[in-house]
């Protein structure tokens, strides 16, 4: 069942920016293949940890799944797209899986992940996906295998297949003692903990690493750490980390975004492009 509410955007973004708007929910990715239209003309979001939610969104799907699926046969490990990372890290323990753990301690969805080809520790999500199942612009419901799309760091090219909205997702996995599995996990987990800015709101990695740059170290070198547009502030922590210290907009964000594009380009010429997504 799909259900409509009205809701602050700001209370699920992990940075706490967004307008009001009118929220489409389901118990899980599934209910959107009975009315696949319905997603043709409505922004869809997942756990809102790397979009920047502008003041002109009104009408949105959250695709998170209240009541997700989850199963593996085999090698094979099947997920619905509003799974979160924390739920599958639970499953993959309890299951003694291999595979995705490393990312362990991402506030993301799968379906986010796979958008964006996200990933951790010099791996991505894209490396483990054998097909996905998805809903085009039109409402046609397809499958893409591994080597149908393109994919690189942080990118992969579903919107030259008019992908909409992901469905489902088929991963590759392999037993793994719970022991190992456990310490693997909780490392991960604490190393976000020890090295990453989490007593505020923020999107994680800001921009993407150069070709010939870590992001934190362009923005340590264009003098940019605790840089602050209103309440919006590069962290001293990670620098490649836009923290909301309170009250920071939308603006406040991207005006900090666009500044130290142009001053690294400026200052080292070196190009760095947003990892997050700006939604307006």
């Amino acid at each position: 069942m799909i259900t409509t509410i009205q809701m602050e955007l700001s209370k699920i973004s992990k940075i706490k920016i967004g307008p009001s708007a009118s929220v489409y929910m389901a118990e899980n990715a599934f209910e959107y293949m009975k009315n696949p239209l319905l997603v043709a003309d409505k922004i869809v979001l997942g756990n809102c940890s790397k979009v920047l939610i502008g003041d002109n969104v009104k009408d949105v799907i959250i695709n998170v799944d209240q009541n997700p699926v989850i199963e593996h046969r085999g090698e094979i490990l099947h997920v619905s797209s509003g799974l979160t990372v924390d739920y599958l890290m639970e499953y993959l323990l309890k299951n003694e899986i291999g595979g995705p753990q490393y990312l362990a301690g991402i506030p993301a969805t799968i379906g986010g992940l796979i958008w964006m080809n996200g990933g951790a520790f010099g791996h991505h999500i894209w490396e483990d996906i054998l097909y996905i199942r998805a809903i085009d612009l039109n409402g046609k419901i397809f499958f893409l295998n591994h080597d149908d799309v393109k994919f690189s760091y942080r990118f992969s090219d579903l919107k030259s297949f008019n992908v909409k909205f992901i469905v489902d997702a088929f991963l590759r996995i392999h037993k793994i003692p719970y022991f190992e599995l456990a310490k693997e996990i909780s490392e991960k987990i604490e190393y976000r903990k020890i090295h990453h800015p989490v007593d505020y709101p923020s999107l994680g990695s800001t921009f993407k690493n150069s070709s010939n740059m870590l992001a934190w170290k362009v923005i340590q070198e264009i003098g940019l750490v605790n840089y602050r547009v209103g309440d919006a502030k590069f962290s001293e922590k990670h620098p490649n980390f836009i923290v909301n210290l309170g009250n920071a907009t939308f603006a406040d964000v991207k005006t900090l975004v666009e500044f130290a594009m142009e001053r690294s380009l400026e200052k080292l010429n070196v190009k760095i492009s947003p990892e997050i997504i700006f939604v307006d």
